[in-house]
């Protein structure tokens, strides 16, 4: 699910994303996009939902607590919605991955021949324990598809 400020919009703390992975619990959803990632900050306003904040992040943010919550719920680091949200604050975003580490997913959006992979550059310099790191990097992708 891409949330941003035109598909899939929520107000400010995605109450209706919380309530609907509540409802469907047996559904796995993989969010991303603006919106979303603007929520690993507890401070979001409402104009933060299609942007890229930038600055610290506040502690309290609903993406940590919608992942921690619901099992069903993962994350994916891909587009530069996710690479903002962890080079904003490489210190929350460290501890932020080591905590939810089962449920995010390494991504890229689209990829062409000889593209530079600046997530991946990101992750490889935050110092993840090797069990996070490969959690994000495939195994949980591999969980959820089975293979």
């Amino acid at each position: 699910m891409h949330l941003d400020a035109y598909r899939n919009i929520d107000e400010v703390g995605l109450p209706r994303f919380g309530e609907m992975a509540k409802k469907y619990s047996k559904t796995i959803f993989v969010t991303h996009g603006p919106h979303w990632w603007a929520k690993i900050s507890g401070d979001t306003k409402e104009e933060d939902r299609g942007s890229y904040p930038k600055g610290p992040i506040a502690p309290g943010g609903k993406a940590d607590y919608l992942l921690q919550k619901y099992p069903n719920i993962y994350a994916d680091l891909s587009a530069d919605s996710g690479l903002n949200a962890l080079t904003r604050d490489p210190k929350f975003a460290r501890s932020f991955l080591e905590r939810n580490c089962t449920n995010i997913l390494f991504g890229t959006d689209l990829i062409w021949k000889r593209q530079e992979i600046k997530i991946l550059q990101v992750l490889q310099s935050m110092d993840l324990s090797e069990k996070t790191y490969n959690l994000i990097l495939h195994q949980n992708a591999e969980k959820l598809l089975k293979i």
